[in-house]
């Protein structure tokens, strides 16, 4: 199966169980918690976001046909799915579902637990003593006490990747924040219902659309610019 279609299944799964599971939780009904749950999805996903480009970045700039071992590589062998599954998990957090938080983990793991290993098993035959010994001093996704360290006290040198890490990964950049959007407006209308936030949810709306109508333009000037 290949990378896309594994990529559509999961959001497909995602779909049908957000129409059954994606009720927000009783304790969302107070407008603190409510706020307090869309700040800190919000800060989750933009970090896992934040890793996920600037991780890219780095094998793009630091790859050159070999085996990508220091920046962020050298916290976990594929930071790239720790961000992808953070920025996911804080639209989870913004919906506010319990249930439909448990069942994304798991469809995420699952997944990309398949991949990772393919990923492997591809990078053993390509290095198999390099990739041998990085395998054995590096976890896969789930860094280690000394790896956090490692984030917190090296990470000026991960800091000049960003802009041009973000100017790759727009479309992902797009996708979050749209993503924010729809996820808090399914959660108010669930929680409070539409004659109460029907003037916030068009607000959200109409931010979703600006934000995706803009990334349409840079996409196109982007392919005209190319052609040229």
């Amino acid at each position: 199966m290949s990378r896309a279609i594994e990529n559509w299944l999961f959001i497909g799964l995602l779909l049908v169980v957000l129409i059954f599971a994606g009720r927000p939780a009783s304790f969302m009904d107070r407008e603190p918690v409510d706020f307090a749950f869309d700040l800190a999805g919000l800060v989750i996903s933009m970090l896992g976001l934040l890793l996920r480009v600037v991780s890219r970045d780095w094998k793009i700039v630091h790859g050159d046909g070999c085996l990508v071992t220091d920046g962020p590589y050298s916290v976990v062998r594929h930071p790239m799915y720790v961000g992808s599954f953070l920025a996911g998990l804080g639209l989870c957090v913004i919906l506010g579902s319990v249930p439909f938080t448990i069942i994304y983990s798991i469809f995420f793991i699952v997944i990309h637990v398949r991949i990772a290993r393919r990923e492997d098993k591809y990078m053993d035959g390509v290095w198999p003593e390099e990739h041998k010994e990085y395998t054995a001093k590096v976890p896969g996704c789930v860094p280690s006490f000394a790896g956090l360290i490692k984030i917190i006290t090296s990470y000026r040198g991960w800091i000049s990747s960003i802009p041009g890490a973000f100017n790759r990964e727009r479309s992902a950049l797009c996708g979050i924040l749209v993503g924010a959007c729809i996820s808090e407006s399914a959660s108010d209308i669930l929680t409070f219902g539409w004659a109460v936030v029907h003037l916030e949810v068009m607000i959200w709306t109409g931010v979703a659309a600006v934000l995706f109508a803009t990334w349409l333009l840079l996409y196109f000037r982007q392919k005209t610019a190319k052609a040229h």
